[in-house]
């Protein structure tokens, strides 16, 4: 009942025919293995994946936030990176992959070396924005050698266009946070984009 909750109307009504079949496999009530088995085996014989597909996939693994560990595979944050993997192998084009991924291997207790390029792979594929970082990948990456080059990334996709004394708030923030003659110089280059309501 759970893991219905959790799919809420995905894979019914108007869903594509994989949604369908895949929220079949999900709900099958066999073991948590064989389901498991089930479900790798078909997504992974597909040639591509719907819309409403790839979101039975994330609800599947990672029912929700807070939740991760009510997905399949429940709190083995290994198994569900390594189903990650796979995805992002099989399907390079769906960033949604890139950011579960992520937070994945965070779970899973792996290094910010391997989190952090398979999170900006996710948000420079991102165009609308749709996804965003969860708050404990913040936490990491700020902690990490990586703090500067997300904090730009940020800036650049998240933060701007905006007011131009917000944009002058962040600046500022940044000057003061990363001292590297690098980091100076690359602050002193940085263009404001505009005002998001122009």
């Amino acid at each position: 009942m759970v893991m219905e909750y959790y799919l809420g109307k995905l894979g019914l009504g108007n869903s594509s025919e994989q949604a369908k079949r895949l929220r079949k496999i999900v709900l099958s009530g066999k073991t948590a293995s064989e389901i498991i088995s089930g479900f790798k085996e078909f997504i992974f014989s597909q040639k591509e994946l719907y819309p409403d597909t790839v979101s039975m996939i994330n609800r599947s693994l990672m029912a929700g936030p807070g939740s991760e560990y009510l997905g399949l595979g429940k709190d083995d944050f290994s198994l569900k990176s390594e189903i990650y993997k796979q995805l992002i192998d099989q399907f390079p084009e769906v960033y949604s992959f890139k950011f579960f991924c992520a937070d994945c291997y965070l779970l899973a207790d792996r290094s910010v070396n391997e989190i952090y390029p398979v999170l900006k792979e996710g948000m420079l594929q991102d165009k609308d924005n749709i996804n965003y970082p969860t708050s404990d990948l913040f936490d990491l990456i700020h902690e990490s050698d990586f703090s500067f080059d997300f904090d730009m990334l940020l800036l650049d996709k998240y933060y701007q266009p905006c007011e131009k004394a917000l944009f002058d708030e962040w600046l500022d923030e940044f000057k003061e946070r990363y001292k590297e003659p690098s980091e100076q110089d690359y602050l002193n280059q940085l263009k404001w984009k505009g005002n998001s309501n122009a």
